[in-house]
């Protein structure tokens, strides 16, 4: 490769993948959100995918009761995941239904991701590995000032972070995904992000003239403004949550934001109360193992049901505002037949309906009767999918 001056490469996009500058423009070192990917994949950087440590997380997965799984995305490391997951249905080893997706991180992705789609499906689609979303990681996050806000980060008046493309270009993608029948699933972390997302939903319908083919979920919504929250059942989109944020497993948004917008990360009930379809899911993948317990969605509907961490009790801290302490009839119903909706698998699955698929789990205590802290102790005896056991075993 040949050497280039460092301080005349271009940002990717200017406040969400950029190289981090001095004040006198010279390159830091810090690389933000997805900056390097272009030049990883240039220098032939690959991860490895350890098909036995992925069979055994999605074993994992199934025995807490999952049997669809979305695979919200894997970079442009997607080939090898999906070609160790096209392996394990070959060989009869998929535990589970498996949705993937195409993982759009920078513009120049954005052109190809149909057709890449169409290439994944072709290559390594199965009767349970399926494709049918692109995945747009709209925006970054705000523990390093990346996610897109309406009002500036603390430290730098004009710093409002990135989104990927702008609303025009992302109206234009979902007409395109309306007219070939695909879904969009978007990371949108900053209330900006949200904004701006819908805002090209609306101008898509207004496109074509009414309601969309395309299924659009808006993912994490760490931070919302009140007046966007009943748009989402206006325009048909998907809130997806992610519960085992909800007692500050990340630190140092409050940095960035300021205590007052931090004190208003990850509220769900204004959504639930207007409405609108809310999912729940775990954003865990199978690399770190000391994260794995974290996918069991007994674990999330905890935490999102006390706002507290697990190992800290009844007494530990609680995340405000208490109000945002979920119920759990909502959260049984954003895992199963919400979910099943985001995919558009809910007329098979989600729910116990004559005519639907017997995805059943016999659980080991009533989750309506244990107590709030016992929540995470909730466990599938056995789980079947087509009236198969597929975990755990039948008295």
């Amino acid at each position: 490769m040949r050497a280039t001056n460092c301080r005349d490469t271009p940002d990717p996009v200017p406040g969400l993948s950029f190289f981090q500058r001095s004040a006198n423009g010279e390159p830091t070192g810090w690389a933000k959100e997805h900056a390097l990917e272009p030049f990883l994949e240039r220098m032939g950087f690959r991860s490895v995918v350890d098909k036995r440590e992925l069979a055994a997380f999605l074993r994992y997965l199934v025995s807490k009761g999952v049997t669809l799984l979305f695979d919200a995305g894997n970079g442009r490391n997607d080939e090898m995941v999906y070609a160790a997951v096209a392996e394990l249905e070959k060989e009869g080893r998929l535990p589970l239904r498996y949705e993937g997706c195409v993982h759009v991180t920078l513009p120049d992705q954005l052109p190809g991701a149909m057709a890449r789609l169409r290439e994944l499906r072709r290559r390594f689609g199965g009767r349970r590995l399926r494709f049918n979303t692109i995945k747009i990681h709209f925006d970054g996050v705000s523990e390093v000032g990346t996610s897109s806000v309406l009002e500036p980060f603390l430290g730098g008046p004009r710093n409002y972070g990135g989104t990927v493309v702008s609303a025009a270009q992302l109206r234009d993608f979902i007409v395109e995904l309306h007219r070939e029948g695909l879904d969009l699933h978007l990371h949108t972390v900053g209330d900006a992000a949200s904004r701006t997302a819908l805002d090209a939903v609306e101008q898509a319908r207004t496109a074509v003239g009414g309601r969309l083919d395309t299924r659009v979920t808006l993912c994490h919504l760490e931070l919302l403004d009140a007046a966007d929250i009943p748009r989402f059942k206006a325009l048909d989109v998907v809130a997806n949550a992610t519960p085992h944020w909800n007692n500050g497993y990340f630190q140092g948004a409050d940095r960035w934001l300021g205590i007052e917008r931090y004190n208003r990360m990850y509220r769900v009930q204004p959504l639930l109360e207007s409405g609108v379809t809310v999912t729940f899911s775990s954003d865990i993948t199978d690399d770190a193992a000391w994260k794995t317990e974290r996918a069991d969605p007994f674990v999330g509907m905890q935490i999102a049901h006390t706002r507290q961490e697990i190992e800290s009790g009844p007494n530990g801290p609680v995340r405000p505002p208490e109000s945002e302490r979920l119920r759990l009839e909502d959260l049984v119903r954003g895992y199963t037949l919400n979910g099943a909706f985001q995919l558009r698998r809910d007329g098979e699955l989600g729910s116990i309906e004559v005519g639907k698929s017997a995805d059943l789990v016999m659980l080991n205590k009533n989750l309506f009767e244990v107590g709030s802290y016992d929540i995470h102790t909730v466990a599938p005896d056995a789980v079947l999918m087509e009236g198969q056991l597929v975990s755990g075993r039948l008295p």
